[in-house]
């Protein structure tokens, strides 16, 4: 990699961490309204709920995406003659 592109990364790096950090740092200062006030769920309401939910759900996904590839996975000559 050249030096531009090392510096690119670095900075597109650094500017995703820096969002990160700022939309963090917004969820715990917001309040959030409970959603399900009537049936007494407030988990919605709790300090960093919803990105711990995000990053749960997206590595579920991943794991199910990993399996369901590894399931569906063929040899090399399945479509050879036979």
């Amino acid at each position: 990699m050249s030096d531009a592109e090392i510096r690119r990364t670095r900075i597109l790096w650094g500017s995703g961490i820096a969002l990160l950090a700022v939309l963090l740092t917004l969820d715990l200062v917001l309040g959030h309204d409970a959603h399900f006030k009537h049936a007494d769920v407030t988990i919605d309401t709790w300090p960093l709920f919803y990105p711990i939910y995000g990053f749960l759900s997206c590595f579920l996904l991943l794991l199910l995406a990993r399996t369901v590839g590894i399931m569906l996975l063929r040899k090399d000559s399945y479509y050879d003659g036979q």
